[in-house]
């Protein structure tokens, strides 16, 4: 069950199986919620073995998984039991320490419990080995102290070795007693490398590129793919330069040719990276290979985006699209060089010192086109996540010649367009992320040319308004959609056949971000305005998307004049915006069922206003109806939604006295956000307050006063917490009334 679920995911949301797993734990685990299929019954243990050992203590740190154990699966169940072993590591004991549902144990490394386990080991592995001495075993297991990977490695080193009994004699006369665990480990290395051939020219070189190489690698790779990142270098191949380290290394060996290659033990990173342990020629410098892996990938890039089929697809998505179910392309021809140096190209650039003027600047500049920056941009949003290039660019001086690229049109529209399909795929971090990359080069390019480019500008800031108040940040939003306006202004001015369109939407916008501070007047003003323009341009262009305007604008109207309580007039300009969104949805049905059931949900609410609680159930059990099948579809885009016309529909339930499925109903809008609430405190927290007041209330009447008060108290304490906007109108005065609300339950019980 569990695993056809995870599947199921996945396929709707490819890049989620290459994601970096904070995203993994957070939209699969948490969001779906997959943990609900596990039994709450019995304890659910999952072992993470040798946290420190994990490839790269960075990726650690950089994909966000100690945050996930320090702060995130204590979100999960009870019943399940994590049990993390690690060695003391500044890095990773600090975050883990601390925390109240962690609870540590040390344990040595020697004692009964290491000796059996290194004895079984010695006993199954040195036994292949030929003409070792009778008592190496028991020679092996002393010398090892307790410590696992010592005989690991001495034990793989042998097995390895063409004269084994030499150099088993050599390591035992050479390994000191009494050494720290570290000390122990870093001397093994020495004698293990110091039989390499520092000599051969070739070697040296190789050691240098490839062992870099499997050191810096931001996820390991096979080693055919290391040789197809560093191809055409004439270095040979990775099983060739390294086969006299083949024990220090997993993959390596010839018959597991697709095995991903990495240190057995993350203490040989440590050693070949310190220059003070690691003199020449063993020292690995991570800066050096950090910037032998940049260019590599950069010429990945170059060698291989043009041949992947699918690209492209930015340029053809279209705004009007904007309900219609949208998939990703399948690409094709994408090969694992060309993915990972998508990924970490700019990773590798991040952690290796170039200097400005340097040959590797100039080829990483020079090397790929706009084109080829666009491609690059789409593959690493399909298959990882969005990459803000150009604001990596802005902060890194050297690269100027690359940032010229950048700013240009095609490429801001690309990522315009790439922010509106990751919005409508519910990737609204990402989408947020690719509309600011967007304003920032609209910005640029409407400095140098505002003549051309101010109209796209102004189209951008428009967008990164609404992506802004979808998380919250209302007093940004209120600055980009106000900016936005003024600009649309000045070109409706000079050109009102071509930008009266622009600025209406910009104007609906703006009055909703008005709205939020509590200036109702202004809000309705703009709104008023929008809808003008709009009727206007609906009777001269009379096609769906300016049905569609038309429609959005009169919605949002409503609500402005609901605000001024002119009841009838907002009932008129709802109804309205149904009649529209009615027959667009009949027309095209992927396009449009969802905006009519938001304004079904609107037109329940005027309805009630009126006392037509009938008609106002009916608008909302149809709403709830269209917009259930909708979460069901694509749950990342419409739940929210969903939850709150649940309890918008819980309302009018309660209005006919239909007490029992007006609390199943305003109980599952609760379920629902609680776990948006989770993964998204700051933009679904008043939401689930308001339900649970609507609860409340709903208890109230029937009677269950005690549950009414638990419900009105957490919904208090909700709007008190510091994620929410106290400035916002809608929160002070949804505050006022879950505390008199909260005073009523009071009362009530005291009677």
């Amino acid at each position: 069950m569990t695993t056809e679920r995870i599947g199921a995911i996945i396929e709707q949301d490819a890049p989620l199986a290459s994601a970096d797993a904070s995203r993994q734990f957070g939209e699969i685990i948490m969001a779906r919620p997959v943990y609900r299929l596990y039994p709450t019954n019995k304890p659910l243990v999952i072992v993470l073995d040798g946290l420190d050992e994990g490839y790269k203590k960075t990726n650690l740190l950089e994909g966000k998984f100690l945050e996930i154990l320090s702060h995130d699966v204590c979100k999960l169940p009870s019943n399940f039991r994590f049990i993390v072993t690690c060695r003391q590591d500044h890095r990773i004991t600090p975050m883990l320490e601390s925390k109240d549902h962690i609870y540590k144990y040390s344990s040595p490394l020697s004692g009964n419990l290491a000796y059996n386990d290194i004895q079984l080991y010695v006993d199954i592995h040195l036994s292949g080995v030929k003409n070792l001495p009778k008592n190496a075993p028991e020679v092996l297991i002393k010398k090892a102290e307790g410590l696992f990977i010592w005989v690991a490695t001495v034990v793989n080193f042998l097995k390895d070795s063409t004269s084994p009994k030499k150099q088993f004699l050599r390591l035992i006369k050479q390994s000191s007693g009494d050494l720290p665990q570290l000390e122990k480990m870093e001397y093994l290395y020495k004698s293990i490398l110091d039989e390499c051939n520092w000599k051969d020219v070739d070697f040296k070189k190789g050691y240098s590129i490839f062992m870099g190489t499997i050191l810096t690698l931001r996820t390991p790779l096979s080693a055919s793919i290391i040789d197809a990142l560093h191809h055409p270098d004439d270095i040979g191949s990775v099983y060739e330069v390294l086969s006299p380290l083949r024990s220090l290394c997993h993959g390596l060996d010839l018959t597991k040719m697709n095995e991903l290659v990495y240190p057995l033990h993350l203490s040989l990173q440590e050693f070949l990276t310190d220059q003070k342990q690691a003199s020449e020629p063993y020292f690995i410098d991570e800066e050096q290979s950090h910037q032998q892996l940049a260019i590599c990938c950069v010429r990945i890039l170059k060698a291989e985006l043009n041949n992947v089929s699918g690209l492209g697809f930015s340029r053809e998505y279209r705004e009007e699209y904007k309900n219609a179910i949208i998939h990703l392309p399948a690409l094709d021809n994408v090969t694992q060089q060309l993915e990972y140096s998508c990924k970490f190209c700019i990773s590798h650039i991040d952690h290796a010192t170039i200097q400005t003027g340097s040959n590797s600047v100039a080829e990483i500049s020079s090397c790929l086109t706009t084109e080829e920056l666009v491609a690059w941009l789409e593959l690493v949003t399909i298959k990882d996540r969005f990459l803000p290039i150009y604001n990596w660019i802005q902060i890194h001086d050297n690269f100027s010649d690359l940032a010229q690229k950048f700013q240009n049109n095609d490429v801001a529209h690309s990522i315009e367009k790439l922010s509106s399909i990751l919005y409508r795929l519910g990737r609204f971090e990402e989408a947020l992320r690719a509309c600011q990359e967007a304003v920032n080069l609209q910005q640029q390019l409407a400095k140098d040319r505002p003549e051309v480019f101010t109209a796209d500008l102004a189209w951008s800031l428009n967008n990164f308004s609404v992506h802004l108040a979808k998380f919250g940040h209302h007093e940004e939003a209120l600055e980009a959609s106000q900016e936005a306006v003024n600009l649309q202004r000045q070109l409706a001015k000079d050109r009102p056949d071509v930008f009266t369109a622009d600025l209406a939407s910009s104007l609906r916008n703006f009055s909703s971000d008005l709205a939020s501070f509590g200036r109702h007047e202004e809000a309705l003003k703009a709104c008023q305005e929008a809808v003008n323009l709009h009727h206007q341009l609906a009777k001269d262009r009379p096609d769906m998307f300016t049905a569609q305007d038309f429609a959005l604008s009169l919605s949002n109207f409503s609500v402005h004049l609901a605000n001024f309580e002119h009841h009838e007039e907002a009932l008129e300009a709802c109804q309205a915006a149904v009649n529209v969104r009615r027959k667009l949805a009949k027309d095209r049905p992927d396009m449009f069922t969802a905006d009519l059931a938001l304004s079904l949900n609107n037109l329940s609410v005027r309805l009630a206003k009126f006392g037509c609680y009938k008609e106002a159930l009916e608008a909302s059990q149809e709403a709830v109806n269209l917009q259930r099948q909708l979460a069901k579809d694509r749950p990342e885009v419409f739940t929210a939604d969903l939850a709150l016309l649940l309890s918008n529909f819980s309302a009018d339930l309660a209005s006919f006295g239909h007490w029992e499925e007006a609390l199943e109903a305003s109980q599952e809008a609760i379920n629902l956000q609680r776990q948006l609430a989770k993964d998204r405190p700051e933009v679904f927290t008043e939401d689930l307050a308001r339900s649970l007041l609507g609860l409340s209330l709903n208890l109230s009447k029937c009677g269950s006063q005690e549950e009414a008060l638990k419900a009105s108290q957490e919904s208090v304490d909700l709007l008190q917490l510091d994620i929410v906007n106290p400035d916002l109108s809608s929160h002070k005065k949804l505050l006022k009334a879950a505390r008199e609300q909260l005073d009523a339950c009071k009362q009530a019980l005291l009677l």
